[in-house]
């Protein structure tokens, strides 16, 4: 045995005795309940956060495809006009897009989120 094993497999037996002595030490029940809970919480918020990055990459890229499709078609004559009808109303625009982005953003994960944890948790509407 390598001495760095003997000096860990000491260490883990000292360890044991001192939790197995050590009346003070009390752990809740519901610990590994609730730790999981929270683990699944954040695991399932990564997941939703993930496949709507992947959801608005995939608008993204058929926009791309779109306008490319339109910019060679059209030349770059009909590019140039909706680049300036986009620059004359840039507020608008703006606060259109806000709002798109907000409402898919809680749509597709507040929402879904919210209704996942009450289904685990067992929580009636």
């Amino acid at each position: 045995m390598i001495p760095e094993q003997m000096k860990n497999g000491g260490l883990d037996r000292l360890i044991q005795e001192a939790l197995q002595s050590n009346d003070d030490l009390k752990i809740r029940t519901d610990l590994t309940d609730r730790t999981i809970r929270k683990l699944e919480k954040s695991m399932l918020l990564r997941e939703l956060l993930v496949e709507l990055l992947y959801k608005i990459g995939l608008i993204l890229i058929s926009l791309a495809a779109l306008g490319g499709v339109l910019i060679w078609a059209g030349g770059g004559e009909l590019l140039s006009i909706w680049y300036t009808q986009l620059l004359n109303n840039l507020q608008v625009v703006i606060a259109v897009l806000i709002l798109v982005i907000f409402t898919i953003l809680v749509d597709q994960v507040g929402l879904r989120y919210y209704e996942m944890t009450r289904k685990h948790l067992g929580l009636k509407a």
